[in-house]
C-alpha cells in the first residue's frame, strides 16, 4: 500500500511541475461489482478491501484526482439490463466500458481539465457484434469442445472519424491516456474481442477531440509509467502539450 501510494504521489508531483493534472481511473475487479455472482445470499453492492480504502484515502488527501469508476459502474447497472462484466472474462462488457468513457469525459469537462472547443466534426460509430469465450476460458485451459464455457456475443460500436477512417490516437492531443487491458479489451485484436471499439476510442469520441494513448496489457500499473519514462529518457517528450494525464489501471 505504501509503495503504491508513493508511486502515485511521485508521478502526480512530476506532472504538476509541468502544469499537467493527473486523473486516476482505478477499475474494480468483477467480484467487487458483482459479488452476488460469487457469494451466495449477498445483496448487490460494491465490495472494496480495507487496503484499497486506505490507499484511496491517502491519495485523496494529497488532492490527487480520482474518477470513481465503481460509482460509474453502479450507475450503469441501475439503468441497464445486462451485467457490467463479461461472463467468461475478467474484463467489463462493451456497454459498461462505453458508459464509463462517457462519464469520464463528463468529469473532465466538469472539472475544467479540458481546454478549447470540441471538434466540429464528431466521430462516428459503426455497430457490429463479436462472440468470444474470454480470458477465463483460456486460463482454465479448457478444450475447444468444452461446453462449460459457451461463446458470449456482445455488441460493439467501432469508432471512426468523420471521414470514415478507424480512430487512431494522436501524439498532438492534450489528453494522454495511460492504461492496461481494460483499455485494450475491445481495441487490441489479439485479445479476441474485436478492434477499434476500446476505451481510448470512446473517450475520444465523447470528448470530441484527439486523445494520445500509451496502453499495455499485464505488468500492473507500472508498465505504462515505465514506457513513458523510457520515451522521456530517449528525448521523446510525450508530455509536450498535455494538460491532463489519465492513468487507468485494474484496482
Amino acid at each position: 500500500c505504501d509503495a503504491a501510494f508513493l508511486a502515485v504521489r511521485n508521478f502526480s508531483n512530476l506532472l504538476r511541475n509541468r502544469g499537467i493534472e493527473l486523473v486516476l481511473v482505478p477499475v474494480p475487479p468483477k467480484l467487487a461489482i458483482h459479488p452476488e455472482k460469487f457469494v451466495g445470499d449477498r445483496e448487490e453492492g460494491v465490495i472494496e478491501t480495507n487496503d484499497y480504502r486506505k490507499w484511496l484515502s491517502r491519495v485523496q488527501r494529497e488532492e490527487i484526482r480520482v474518477f470513481d469508476t465503481a460509482e460509474a459502474l453502479s450507475s450503469f447497472l441501475e439503468q441497464s439490463d445486462v451485467p457490467a462484466y463479461l461472463q467468461s472474462d475478467t474484463h467489463w462488457r462493451p456497454e459498461s466500458m462505453e458508459w464509463c468513457a462517457h462519464k469520464l469525459a463528463e468529469y473532465l469537462y466538469t472539472e475544467n481539465l479540458i481546454n478549447g472547443p470540441p471538434s466540429p466534426d464528431p466521430d462516428l460509430i459503426e455497430p457490429t457484434t463479436i462472440a468470444g469465450r474470454g480470458d477465463l476460458w483460456r486460463m482454465l485451459r479448457l478444450k475447444e469442445d468444452n461446453t462449460l464455457v459457451k461463446a458470449e456475443e456482445v455488441p460493439l460500436n467501432q469508432v471512426r472519424t468523420s471521414g470514415g477512417m478507424r480512430w487512431q490516437p494522436s501524439r498532438k492531443a492534450e489528453v494522454l491516456l495511460m492504461g492496461d487491458s481494460f483499455c485494450n479489451i475491445f481495441s487490441l485484436g489479439e485479445m479476441e474481442w474485436g478492434q477499434g471499439s476500446g476505451f481510448a476510442e470512446h473517450l475520444g469520441r465523447n470528448l470530441r477531440r484527439p486523445v494520445d494513448a500509451i496502453l499495455r496489457n499485464s505488468d500492473g500499473a507500472h508498465a505504462t509509467r515505465q514506457i513513458l519514462a523510457q520515451e522521456l529518457a530517449r528525448g521523446t517528450d510525450r508530455l509536450d502539450g498535455k494538460t491532463v494525464v489519465i492513468w487507468e489501471f485494474a484496482a
